[in-house]
This record gives structure tokens, sequence and C-alpha cells, in this order.
């Protein structure tokens, strides 16, 4: 009996065993499982700052600052910066640049970027995280440079980058290399290489797509293909006499075009409200006519279906140009970017209101795709458009280092003696500018609680600080945290 006991009980404690141990393993495994689909699915909005390398004879001037997206794992990069570009047989690792040109560049890039799935560390919600990931990528982009407004061409390429990215909590910090090759189309052709290795790092804001919780909804869609094209023309003549005849052609084109039926999903987050930091950045591709700035401030909004309204205060030093383009006798309303002997900055406090509207459908309407979309949702993922108005409070004005101001004094004794010209005070030099109404149209794009904004500042009453600025808003969804 006592051997009978012993056996029974070594089968339970043997098959429970076997048991905790399928448990322990399969909860490992759900573990990694969930940890990739994290991985997987963070999604924000960053600065991004990188140093190109476009060969011996240009000199990268400063890092190039602009905008990283990644929504799930499709990635969206727009930076912008300035080159120097050295006169033939110029090299920038064994020369000091003492003559040069100045350029200005942009670039534009789309692709992936996946989480490879290893990982040290864990996420167990949207504020507990601390991940370390390998990264691949792969994108298609274009750098385009101008000389002032000249173009001067652009290098299109393809990327494989490769980088570890450090997930925190609400951020994510990102550093890696792009590998780059590609071709150009320049004018200078020997100066500017398309083939490069490009350090960067990237700081990230978290969408916090764990804490809005998306729901997926799908609806029906067209998608419009062009098949084939072809051009049917004719000619008509007119005779006008003495031998001449006016002869026109008459051109029609036809199109094969094959729809689609298909569904598209929308990301829907519900009606959003938030308030958080924002900072916004001036000239950093523009700052040969006009100094770089940095403003600091709060920004709300709230959101829903495909509208949103906002209110942002923001404060700091923006830069401003020289001098106002002259139209005849008087100033025009346009900042003259080919002078910059007499740039510097003013300290501004603006407070405005935003009116935005989703553009999404339109997009996707340029892409042939048209959605029967439930305008009862509000996507995380938007692109919107809208008009900023308020008032800008100016003073603390300064001028930079290398400032002119007996120019400047030249100028404006030429402007009103010889060519009787007259202006209002503050359209001539910075430290006349005065406060009064700021607007200006904006074009934004949003994941979840991150907002990036190209937007035009317009001061009615200091014009020589009318400019692009670049934003980043952070707004902390109160209506989920406090529903």
């Amino acid at each position: 009996m006592k051997s009978l006991c012993l056996l029974i009980f070594s089968v339970i404690f043997y098959n429970g065993f076997i048991l905790a141990q399928l448990t322990e393993g399969e909860y490992r495994a759900q573990f990694q499982e969930n940890q990739l689909e994290f991985d997987l699915e963070h999604s924000g909005i960053g600065f991004d700052i990188s140093r190109p390398n476009f060969g011996k004879q240009v000199v990268t001037d400063g890092n190039w600052v602009g905008i990283d997206l990644i929504s799930d794992i499709i990635h969206f990069n727009y930076s912008v910066g300035t080159t120097k570009m050295g006169f033939e047989g110029f090299d920038k690792k064994l020369d000091s640049i003492t003559s040069y040109l100045p350029h200005k560049g942009q670039n534009i890039s789309v692709g992936v970027s996946i989480p490879l799935p290893i990982g040290i560390g864990q996420q167990q919600n949207y504020a507990r995280v601390l991940r370390l990931n390998p990264v691949l990528g792969f994108d298609f982009g274009a750098y385009n440079f101008s000389e002032q407004d000249r173009k001067i061409g652009f290098i299109g390429y393809a990327s494989l980058s490769a980088a570890l990215r450090l997930r925190l909590p609400l951020c994510s910090i990102e550093a890696g290399w792009r590998f780059r090759a590609g071709v150009q189309s320049m004018d200078y052709t020997d100066a500017y290489k398309s083939n490069g290795i490009d350090p960067y790092l990237t700081f990230r804001l978290d969408g916090l797509k764990g804490l809005l919780n998306p729901n997926m909804v799908s609806f029906n869609a067209r998608q419009a293909e062009i098949k084939s094209m072809s051009t049917y023309s004719y000619q008509t003549s007119r005779y006008l006499g003495s031998g001449v005849y006016d002869i026109t052609t008459h051109s029609t084109t036809y199109a094969d075009v094959e729809v689609h039926s298909t569904t598209f999903g929308f990301q829907d987050i519900g009606l959003f409200f938030g308030v958080g930091p924002r900072i916004g950045l001036n000239n950093q591709r523009s700052s040969y006519f006009s100094d770089r700035g940095r403003l600091i401030g709060i920004g709300m909004q709230a959101r829903g279906s495909v509208v949103s309204i906002g209110l942002n205060l923001e404060g700091g030093r923006i830069g401003h140009a020289t001098v106002m383009e002259v139209s005849g006798s008087e100033f025009s309303r346009k900042v003259d970017k080919s002078e910059n002997y007499a740039m510097g900055s003013n300290r501004v406090f603006n407070t405005f209101f935003d009116f935005g509207i989703d553009i999404s459908d339109i997009i996707l309407g340029l892409a042939m795709i048209e959605v029967d979309r439930d305008y009862g949702i509000t996507s995380f993922f938007s692109i919107s458009a809208g008009y900023s108005m308020g008032f800008s409070i100016v003073s603390g004005h300064k001028y930079n280092e290398n400032a002119d101001l007996n120019k400047l004094d030249g100028f404006e004794n030429t402007f009103t003696g010889y060519g009787n010209g007259v202006y209002k005070p503050y359209e001539l030099g910075g430290e006349n500018g005065r406060s009064g109404y700021l607007g200006g149209w904006y074009l934004a794009t949003e994941v979840g609680a991150v907002q990036a904004r190209f937007q035009w500042y317009k001061y009615y009453r200091a014009p020589l600080l009318n400019n692009f600025v670049f934003s980043l808003t952070y707004r902390l969804p109160l209506s989920v945290l406090f529903y």
C-alpha cells in the first residue's frame, strides 16, 4: 500500500513538473511574441540629426536637421541643411575653406524600418519601457540642392540603414548609419558624389499607440489604374492671305482605366484632446539670408473626425533678414534673400489659435484611391492643413556679430534720399520690429499624440522675421488619461 501511494505521488509530481515546464515555456514564447509586437508597433515622430557625406570637395556645414516619422514599420524622413563646396582641387581633409560656394539642400526619403526579432529588455505598458533593438531599414530618396534660389540639381538614391534603437517611456533614441548609393544630376558633377555613408541620430517621441488603443476600421474603396494611354492628333488650317496659312494642331488623349474594388483601413482613436510641450526651429535651411532661431512653449489640440482646433503659446528668439525687397519707391512684402549684411534676431512671445482639416482623403485621391469613409472616426495617423492666427509680442533685438550697420545706414539713406522711397519704420532694420498680428498657413502630420508641422510665420509689424518654422508638439492625451 505504501509503495502504491508512493507511485501515485511520483506520477502526479512528475506530470505536474512537466505541466509547469510546458506552461513556463509557453509563457516565454508568448512573452517574446508580445515584445516583438510592441517593437513592430512602435510609432512616433522626432528630430533627426545627420551628417551627409558628399565627397572630398563638399563640406557639410553643420548637422542636417529634420523630421523622422515611423508608423508601424513605414518610415518617412525629411531633413534640411547647408553645404560648402570648395573649388577644384579642394580636399576637406587637407585644406581649410577660404573660398567656397554655399548651397542649401533638402532630403526626402520613404521606406521601411524593421526591428529584428531580438532585443534586450522589455515593455510592460506605454509608461514602463526599457528595450534595446537592432533595426534594419531600406529607403528610396532624393537630395535637392540650390544656390540661393537657383536649382543646381539632385541626387537620387537607395539606402540601407543599420542602427540600434533604445525605447524608453514616451520616447526612443536611434543611432546608426545610412549606406547610400545612387545617381546624380548636378551642375557640379565633379564635386558632389552620389554614394556615401551618413551617420545619424534620431530622438523620437512615441505616439502612445498602446494608450490610445486604436480600433482598426475597414471601408470599401476603389482604386483606379491606368493601363494604357493613346493620343489622337489632327491639324486644321486657315488661309490668312498673301500665301500665309494659320495651322492649328488639335490633340485628344485617351486612357484605358481599370477600377479595382478593395478595402482601406483606418486606426480610429476616437475624440482626442491633448496638452503638452512644443519646440520650433526656424531657418535651418535658409540661414544664408536670415539667422536661425528657436521657440519653446506649450500646445493644446482637440481633434475629432477630420477637424482640429488648437491653442499654442511659445517664446524664444527667431532670426530676421537684412532688408525687404524694393519694388519701385517702396518695399515689397518679401524679404531680400540676396542680402545678408545685417542679420540678427528678436525675442518673441507668440499666442495663436489653429484651425485645421485632415486632407488624407485628398492625398488618397491623388493616388487614384476613393474611400467610402465614415467621417465619425478620428485617424491615429493623419495629414492636415490649416491656418493659425494670433498675436506676437516682439522685443529684445540684437544683430549678429558680422552685421555691418554702416552699410544698413547707407542703404536707408540711398533708398530715401535718391529713390524718394517711403517705408514704415518696422520695414527697415530688425531693431524696428513691433508687436502685432501673427498668422500663417501650415501643413502638419500627426502620429497619435505627436504632431510635426511646417508653418509660414507672417509677422505683420515685423516683416523681417517672416519665415518657415518647423515645430514638434507632444500632447499627452487627457481625453484617455481622465476618461
